[in-house]
């Protein structure tokens, strides 16, 4: 899948709120920006939202796929600082659209 494609299967994924947690074990709640094009991400522990743009996003993406052609495991710890040091939210984000939502739950079945 080439990253246009992907990206928009991320925004798709992300249009509904999203609870996912960094490899640490550390939980976000992550959304899709529509307005502002980005990505948002809140940290658990500080409530302060950040943007995640395209052009971030794609760098862990394109860095990730050079590393899927050495390791058969890409989610695993010891790559994550490989990739970037910003990854640790990005990186559950990848993994979840790749599974399409995989274990994670959204907010909205999480209130239900």
């Amino acid at each position: 899948m080439d990253f246009d494609e992907f990206w928009e299967n991320t925004k798709k994924l992300l249009s509904k709120d999203f609870e996912l947690e960094t490899i640490s074990k550390t939980k976000f709640k992550t959304g899709f920006d529509g307005t502002g094009g980005v990505i948002v991400v809140t940290p658990s522990s500080t409530n302060m939202p950040r943007d995640v743009s395209k052009g971030d996003f794609k760098k862990v993406y394109l860095r990730m796929h050079e590393l899927k052609r050495k390791y058969e495991d890409i989610y695993r710890p010891a790559l994550y600082q490989r990739i970037t040091r910003n990854s640790s939210y990005i990186l559950p984000i990848i993994k979840a659209v790749h599974t399409e939502g995989g274990k994670q739950k959204t907010l909205e079945k999480q209130k239900k």
